[in-house]
């Protein structure tokens, strides 16, 4: 799920048509854990970067889980 959300900021900070250094500096982050939270390293959490989402005025709707198939 981490890497999901890390490509839905990545989108959209594509969309907004900035750099991400400017993107960091307006959301009050270094341009070093933007990136974290942009790629979805292990250092960034899903709730880390869906606050990145919410900072950029979007929210996070709908998770889907579905059952996993049994392991013998």
């Amino acid at each position: 799920m981490r890497r999901e959300l890390a490509k839905i900021l990545s989108d959209l900070i594509k969309v907004k048509g900035l750099s991400q250094a400017q993107v960091a500096r307006d959301l009050g982050y270094t341009r070093q854990r933007l990136n974290q939270l942009v790629k979805g390293t292990d250092r960034a959490s899903s709730e880390a970067i869906e606050n990145a989402i919410n900072k950029l005025g979007y929210e996070v709707q709908t998770v889907t889980v579905s059952k996993a198939e049994q392991v013998h």
